[in-house]
């Protein structure tokens, strides 16, 4: 009987975050699923400066100064390339 392959799960954190605080805080729910999935945790390329926590990280800037807002309608995609 041929084993079951686990489910592929990549894992992409929001903004101000990173690959490695993702994986910390999602570590019970990681623990329930473990038999069953197999996660990879991914962090964006473009650093934020001028946060107090140290690595945190953005997949694109909305706006000159490079920061980012959901809730503003903008065709500013740096970083996005």
């Amino acid at each position: 009987m041929a084993a079951k392959q686990k489910l592929k799960i990549l894992c992409i954190h929001g903004y101000r975050q990173n690959g490695k605080i993702f994986r910390e805080k999602s570590g019970s729910f990681r623990k329930a699923l473990k038999k069953y999935a197999e996660f990879s945790f991914v962090t964006a390329p473009n650093i934020i400066e001028g946060c107090e926590a140290d690595d945190q990280r953005g997949w694109w800037f909305s706006s000159e100064g490079k920061h980012y807002s959901a809730k503003e309608y903008t065709d500013f995609t740096e970083g996005y390339e």
